[in-house]
C-alpha cells in the first residue's frame, strides 16, 4: 500500500464481522486495519471508480450520437439504460 496522509476513524461493527475480520488478520499475520483499509479502498474502486471510456462502452451501428451533448450526459443515459 503507497504511503499516504491517513486519518483515524472509529467504526461500530457489527460482532460477526468484527470476528471475520479478526480471524483472517490472524491466519494472514496482518494487522486487521490493513484488511479494513484494504476492503475500504475496493469498495471505493468498485462503488465510485472510474466510469468507462466511450472507447469501451458498447456500440449499435447505426445509432449516432446527439449533438451537444457532453461525454457526463451521454454515459449517464447510457447507464441509466443499462441492465444491472
Amino acid at each position: 500500500m503507497d504511503r499516504m496522509r491517513t486519518i483515524t476513524i472509529t467504526v461500530s461493527v457489527a460482532s460477526d464481522d468484527y470476528e471475520a475480520f479478526r480471524s483472517a488478520a490472524q491466519r494472514q499475520h496482518r494487522p486487521i486495519a490493513l484488511l479494513i483499509r484494504e476492503a475500504m479502498a475496493a469498495y471505493r474502486a468498485a462503488k465510485f471508480g472510474r466510469r468507462e471510456s466511450f472507447a469501451e462502452l458498447p456500440t449499435f451501428p447505426g445509432v449516432r450520437l446527439i449533438e451537444g451533448a457532453d461525454r457526463d450526459e451521454i454515459h449517464s443515459e447510457i447507464s441509466a439504460s443499462s441492465p444491472t
